[in-house]
């Protein structure tokens, strides 16, 4: 019970980290004409509407809100698509890794 506890504590306090989905701004972004409204989900450039994904809206969201920082993959994911799928995500490499290492090495008897 204690490890399920501290792993509960774990995933919550990395879901804190990033608001999920993408944080509940209000507000509209711009930045170098290109133009997102959170509250409608449209995208404009030079002020054309761009349809997007809902995953490419919540990517160039999350890069458009701090555009002087670097993301991560991991941090990208877990702000665009939230803690269960950044777990899910993160799960599946690690069986594709393993199978691929299992598969390339001789076993030694």
């Amino acid at each position: 019970m204690n490890v399920f506890l501290a792993r509960l504590k774990s995933v919550i306090r990395r879901a804190e980290r990033f608001p999920y989905p993408v944080a509940a701004q209000r507000e509209k972004i711009a930045l170098c004409g290109i133009e997102l409204d959170p509250i409608t989900h449209q995208a404009t450039v030079e002020e054309a509407p761009v349809h997007l994904t809902v995953t490419e809206f919540g990517l160039l969201r999350s890069l458009m809100s701090r555009p002087n920082e670097v993301w991560s993959r991991d941090d990208l994911l877990m702000r665009v698509a939230g803690p269960i799928k950044w777990l899910r995500q993160n799960n599946r490499r690690t069986r594709e890794r393993y199978a691929k290492n299992s598969v390339t090495k001789p076993s030694t008897l």
